[in-house]
């Protein structure tokens, strides 16, 4: 047996995210130019760390809208499965492998979710947790989290092969995925990614697969080396994980903080990363050498590092995750040189072993179990044979599409015929002309000369790269009417703003005629970059037209109330605020952030007191907590008739601090804190 079917998945799922039409314009990170190395790392170990990181999601949307209420639903699944092993793909989710479950004892490999529940920890905002995710494109989770990959089957030698594959617009970069069983009885899933550069110019691009893995106080995760980087606020170090800090970090239960461990890999050695329970049963994951890297992240023993897995799931199912991937660290992309490809092969399948030897306090035994294990099941010159061989059928076109992506990669085909560039060279997938859609639409209007309606502006649609903006510079040049065209100003704008050309967007958008359809997407476009010109006074009633034209969109909220506290006007901002029992989390939690700096304590003590919860609360998002924290030590103040300010908040913090409510608590760092369940 050895086939590939569709199926479906029925689990409670959350409310959906969609398409925000509000352009992602602000910088994702500032880049750390004082960063501090660890001397025992040589130059050229940290070379790429920080270069070529996109300052921008642009021009991906942000996905938002979701909810904490779930109904139980079906999700489409795509189904591998041989006499070993079945493996379940969700097409519509990245190609997420949901599950992959070892049919001999009915062994779920993976920590496989039980919901489907998105939270704000992508920087496309929407993303969820659970099986194996593949990161294409930049730092910060897949733009494919929450979107449809194509999905396509191809035949080899009578065996399935399931092609996952898309266009990747930051980069602009096709991949595709190949995922099969050697044969019917093999116990390794294995997946051949291939990333393709096809232009004449130099690129760079990224790529972990994330694998989640149920974490218990046995959970044991092994590599084959004994050193790792970490990233920390004294710049990048090299520590030892089996005593880190005194801590036996091999097993993450013990590790009371959030923590990243890139693995330090010989350059000799076979990467493999494995993660076993107490009866030395788990999952492997190797790989061909290209794909190098090695990581385990985990959530910690904190309160709030408790927490987060509850909050992507149900309560009581904690995970780590083994990760794998191109560049040594998740700080780096790895560049590709002008007309080139990366292809690597990756397989995850069962171990098991002497759970005595796997979980020896001496880790270099478990490393050497691990390994000899590794090369009695899947020898080095086993898993180049079979790279070689998947290889062969990597430029095949597929046999049958059964799942569609998007239209970006058909547009992007149809502008490189425009300007007689040649088209992917090394990845003839089918990326059909029925893919287009309403979001190309408007670039298809430019392709042909014509400049689009201006109620395109409305869409969730943009186009960033350095080809599009030349095309939209020579459409203004001209294009008649096109120097006060909304929608040709505002995509110019969008795309210096990519640029960090600020000055220049500002000026473009102050003097651009607003329809009344597009007047809060641009008003907070001009607004945002108000505030990041540092003119507080110019971004205020920026913010006010755009509030009044899109009442109670959660994202102006957000954006716009330190505007209006940091200028005293906090109580005209209440007003903006929907009421009424229905408001949503982040709406509660924005009102009592405005009320705090009204100094209306009791109205804040009477919101908090019934606790809620923030949909889209961010990884690395402490707001709650810290608002928590603001209101007792304000209270305590009043009660002791003394006057609060930062220095008394400062002293008096710390008696709070292990006493905030579960519900509030998503900090990642070591205060643990008791668990506070909600009953």
């Amino acid at each position: 047996m050895n086939e590939l079917y569709r199926s479906q998945m029925r689990l409670p799922l959350c409310g959906f995210p969609v398409e925000n039409h509000h352009p992602s314009i602000r910088r994702l990170r500032e880049p750390q130019t004082q960063m501090k190395f660890d001397p025992a790392l040589p130059p050229e170990e940290y070379a790429c760390i920080n270069r070529e990181i996109p300052n921008s999601i642009l021009p991906y949307s942000s996905l938002d809208g979701y909810t904490r209420t779930r109904q139980t639903g079906e999700l489409a699944t795509l189904v591998l499965e041989n006499n070993r092993l079945r493996a379940t793909f969700i097409p519509s989710l990245g190609g997420r492998l949901w599950s992959l479950l070892d049919k001999r004892d009915e062994r779920e490999l993976l920590y496989s979710n039980t919901v489907l529940q998105f939270g704000r920890l992508a920087l496309r905002n929407a993303w969820f947790s659970g099986g194996i995710e593949w990161n294409i494109g930049f730092r910060g989770h897949t733009p494919f989290t929450a979107a449809d990959l194509f999905a396509a089957r191809l035949t080899d030698d009578g065996r399935p092969v399931l092609r996952f594959y898309e266009w990747e617009r930051v980069t602009g970069t096709p991949f595709q995925m190949d995922c099969f069983f050697t044969d019917d009885d093999s116990d390794f899933l294995f997946t051949a990614v291939k990333i393709v550069n096809p232009d004449a110019v130099a690129a760079s691009t990224y790529w972990w697969s994330n694998t989640a893995f149920p974490e218990t106080a046995d959970t044991r995760v092994i590599v084959p080396t004994e050193r790792a980087i970490i990233h920390s606020k004294d710049g990048i170090n090299l520590v030892h994980p089996a005593n880190h800090d005194g801590v036996d970090a091999t097993y993450p239960k013990r590790v009371s903080a959030a923590i990243d461990y890139f693995y330090y890999m010989p350059k000799d050695t076979r990467p493999w990363e494995a993660a076993v329970q107490k009866d030395g049963c788990g999952l492997l994951c190797t790989s061909t050498n290209v794909m190098r890297g090695r990581k385990l992240f985990l959530w910690g023993g904190s309160q709030g590092g408790r927490h987060w897995p509850d909050f992507l799931s149900e309560p009581g199912r904690p995970y780590i995750e083994i990760q794998s991937g191109l560049a040594k660290t998740q700080l780096e992309s790895v560049p590709m040189p002008p007309k080139s490809e990366f292809y690597w092969i990756e397989s995850f399948g069962p171990i098991s072993g002497d759970p005595a030897a796997l979980h020896d306090r001496n880790y270099r035994i478990a490393m050497n179990t691990v390994a000899a294990e590794v090369e009695r099941r899947l020898p080095e010159s086993k898993i180049d044979e079979i790279a070689a061989r998947a290889r062969l059928i990597s430029g095949r076109v597929p046999e049958a599409v059964l799942h569609h992506g998007s239209g970006w990669g058909a547009l992007e085909l149809r502008r490189r015929a425009a300007d007689g560039v040649a088209p992917f060279e090394f990845a003839p997938n089918s990326y059909p002309e029925s893919s287009l859609g309403d979001l190309q639409a408007p670039w298809l209007e430019l392709l042909a000369g014509r400049l689009p309606a201006p109620a395109a502006i409305k869409l969730p649609s943009w186009q960033t790269s350095d080809a599009w903006y030349l095309r939209l510079q020579a459409a203004e040049k001209n294009l008649p009417g096109a120097a006060a065209h909304p929608w040709l100003q505002y995509q110019l704008a969008v795309n210096e703003c990519k640029r960090e050309k600020y000055d220049q967007a500002l000026t473009r958008l102050e003097r651009v005629s607003i329809p009344p359809f597009a007047i809060s997407i641009i008003e907070r476009v001009k607004a945002c970059l108000y505030t990041m010109q540092k003119h507080p006074e110019l971004a205020l009633p920026a913010w006010e037209r755009a509030l009044h034209a899109e009442p109670g969109s959660e994202l102006l909220l957000s954006e716009a109330l330190n505007s209006f506290i940091e200028a005293g006007r906090a109580a005209e901002f209440l007003r903006h605020l929907p009421s009424g029992s229905e408001a949503g989390g982040r709406i509660k939690y924005l009102r009592a952030k405005t009320l705090l700096a009204l100094e209306r304590i009791d109205d804040v003590a009477a919101i908090l007191e019934e606790p809620f919860e923030v949909a889209d609360m961010a990884e690395g998002e402490i707001g709650l907590s810290e608002l928590w924290l603001e209101l007792q030590t304000r209270l305590k103040a009043r009660a002791a008739e003394c006057v609060w300010d930062a220095a008394y908040h400062a002293a008096q913090r710390t008696n709070y601090e292990n006493a905030i409510p579960w519900v509030f608590d998503f900090r990642m760092t070591a205060t643990p804190g008791p668990r506070q369940d909600l009953s």
